[in-house]
């Protein structure tokens, strides 16, 4: 009689659940979805490769399974990843960029920044588990675009990764993570491994790209093309961005606002081509030292530091190509100058390689 009790009672509980999981779910899907196509469009306007954004609200027996484990008061606002969106690219140092366009477009909702990385030898059988997490939560706007009017607090999950850190999570996920059994040191240690191996196979494919890049940037600055005798006008400004800084974010909007200080500033085609020669072998140097003087300058939530601290650090086409003008054509520094703070970091970087640049 205790035992029917007992089963009565957890049907009773999971019913329940299972009735407001039909009704949060629903929203769920539709702020889902929003995401997934703001998440998409963000990177097309930013010009970054992705193989896939999808997303999947967790299904009741998932959910309920964790609900045990968490116990049942308040369920929906424990679990975090009801929610789950991935994003899939093709080389790791895309994270970085993709990782950036979240912090820059949802800063007022991020609530966690985790790389999910290993922090101690113990976790050796979770180390091929490498997604960078963020949690986000839906604030009124994004609430009010889906009509719902109680007081639960949404919020999703969302993953990025490379798509050899896709794979190995999904071949993981099936062979050790989440299971019962216990797994042998031995395997541990044929787990780690393997993760390491695929570690470097992503840093090789992130090497050859540069290597590509290098070698067209090489050939491109041999280019057959002489943007020199070419007219000052934007479709002939903005291929030659694309000749002379290939493969780095673009923004036709940023470039239009280049090209106007451009125009303004009696810079022609002619220096926009000797100052980009001039400039070539000492641009990476700009860059990191760019990052730097940022970082000295401004004080910065953990998280963006964190980032900000890893990997290599690339100005997208505009970028480098205003530093450059900055740096080496006075007509443009000029012009520049009066609209820019004599006290900002930006000023004071230029400054200094003005001089050393200069003299």
């Amino acid at each position: 009689m205790l035992a029917m009790i007992i089963m009565s009672t957890e049907i009773t509980e999971k019913d329940l659940i299972k009735k407001k999981y039909s009704i949060i779910s629903r929203y769920y899907e539709l702020l889902g979805k929003r995401l997934k196509e703001k998440l998409e469009k963000l990177l097309e306007e930013k010009h970054i490769s992705y193989i896939t954004v999808k997303f999947r609200v967790k299904d009741f027996d998932s959910l309920f399974h964790k609900v045990k484990k968490l116990g049942s008061e308040d369920p929906f606002n424990r679990i975090n990843d009801i929610c789950g969106l991935r994003i899939i690219c093709y080389y790791h140092s895309d994270l970085y960029k993709i990782s950036k366009l979240i912090q820059d477009e949802f800063k007022k909702l991020i609530l966690e920044f985790d790389t999910k990385l290993p922090s101690t030898e113990m976790e050796m059988v979770k180390f091929g588990y490498r997604s960078w997490h963020y949690l986000l939560k839906f604030n009124d706007e994004w609430i009010k675009d889906i009509a719902y009017k109680g007081r639960y607090i949404f919020r999703a999950e969302i993953q990025i990764r490379t798509t050899i850190m896709d794979a190995w999570g999904f071949v993981e996920h099936q062979l050790a993570y989440k299971k019962e059994i216990p797994i042998s040191d031995r395997m541990k240690r044929r787990f780690g491994r393997i993760s390491a191996l695929l570690e470097m196979v992503d840093e090789q494919f992130d090497q050859l790209r540069e290597e590509k890049e290098r070698y067209l940037n090489s050939r491109t600055f041999k280019s057959h093309v002489d943007f020199r005798e070419q007219e000052l006008n934007f479709e002939n400004f903005k291929n030659f961005l694309d000749s002379f800084f290939p493969y780095r974010t673009s923004s036709i909007n940023d470039s239009q606002e280049l090209y106007l200080g451009i125009t303004e500033s009696d810079v022609n085609m002619k220096d926009l081509v000797n100052h980009s020669k001039r400039a070539k072998e000492i641009l990476p140097v700009l860059e990191e030292d760019t990052r730097k003087t940022f970082l000295a300058q401004n004080k910065l939530p953990p998280e963006q530091e964190k980032l900000l601290k890893m990997g290599p650090f690339r100005l997208d086409q505009v970028g480098a190509l205003r530093v450059i003008l900055l740096i080496f054509h006075d007509g443009f520094w000029e012009s520049q100058r009066k609209q820019l703070d004599d006290h900002d970091w930006y000023v004071l970087f230029i400054l200094k390689w003005r001089k050393k640049l200069r003299g």
